[in-house]
């Protein structure tokens, strides 16, 4: 038993004495195996500067106030070039409770847009019956739903012929009552039922 003990003992250690001696082979490929980790973490390493520099780009243009287009990610300069209209964006709104707002709209799109276009009757209007030629004239139309829109007859005028003229509609709803705003079911129910379904579900 000792006898066989000791060879299995001495077979043991030959083995163990076997592995640890590198052969040419095991070298080679330990040598490519590092290469191969070398070129993958440095990859990785470039792809996350990569990554890291975009991210950055972005967030600097969030903090300057740029919009960029998802698709090219660069500022819709030459879209809003190529528009035909007059207007860009027409803002429709109700003096009694929306005539801050929409100033302060304005102002923002201004500074996050491009040259933008955009009609605002304190800044743009001259006569009363201007108007239905200026909404001609636009783009998209934005209505600003605060309390009383629907009330207004200039507002109704305004929603019914950009509805006519198939303008694409931007609902806008003021929901602070300190700031002239209600519940939308509340200004909903304001809409008449001819112009509802046209404005609120399509």
């Amino acid at each position: 038993w000792q006898r066989r003990n000791t060879r299995f003992m001495s077979c043991n250690c030959s083995c163990s004495s076997t592995l640890d001696t590198p052969t040419p082979l095991s070298l080679a490929l330990a040598t490519t195996l590092t290469v191969v980790v070398l070129v993958v973490v440095a990859t990785l390493i470039a792809s996350r500067r990569a990554w890291l520099s975009h991210h950055q780009a972005r967030q600097q243009d969030f903090k300057s106030g740029r919009v960029l287009l998802h698709e090219t990610d660069q500022p819709p300069t030459e879209v809003l070039k190529a528009a035909t209209c007059k207007y860009h964006i027409f803002m429709s709104h109700t003096w009694k409770t929306g005539q801050d707002q929409v100033a302060v709209i304005k102002r923002q799109l201004v500074q996050l847009l491009p040259s933008p276009r955009i009609f605002l009757d304190v800044d743009d209007l001259e006569e009363f019956g201007d108007l239905e030629a200026h909404i001609k004239e636009t783009g998209v139309m934005l209505l600003f739903l605060s309390r009383g829109y629907f009330l207004s007859r200039a507002c109704l005028m305004e929603a019914r012929l950009a509805l006519t003229l198939e303008k694409p509609l931007i609902l806008v709803h003021e929901a602070d009552v300190k700031h002239g705003g209600a519940e939308l079911d509340v200004i909903r129910a304001e809409c008449p039922a001819a112009l509802e379904a046209d404005i609120f579900d399509d």
